[in-house]
């Protein structure tokens, strides 16, 4: 996103992401996954991902 470069090199880097937790659809083709994102200042962000399987593989599903 916009400023987004700027803002992790103010917050020192990204250190670390965690998986907090991963909810799968019924069908099994998509998921939620909660994460928090560790800075280099101690600075911690929560946020959440929706997940598409295309082909075997976990694909972030940004656009919708």
């Amino acid at each position: 996103g916009k400023g987004g470069q700027r803002l992790l090199r103010k917050k020192g880097g990204l250190k670390e992401v965690e998986i907090v937790s991963e909810e799968m659809t019924e069908d099994g083709n998509s998921a939620i996954v909660t994460y928090k994102q560790h800075y280099g200042d101690g600075s911690v962000k929560e946020d959440t991902q929706k997940m598409i399987k295309v082909d075997g593989k976990w694909l972030m599903d940004i656009g919708k």
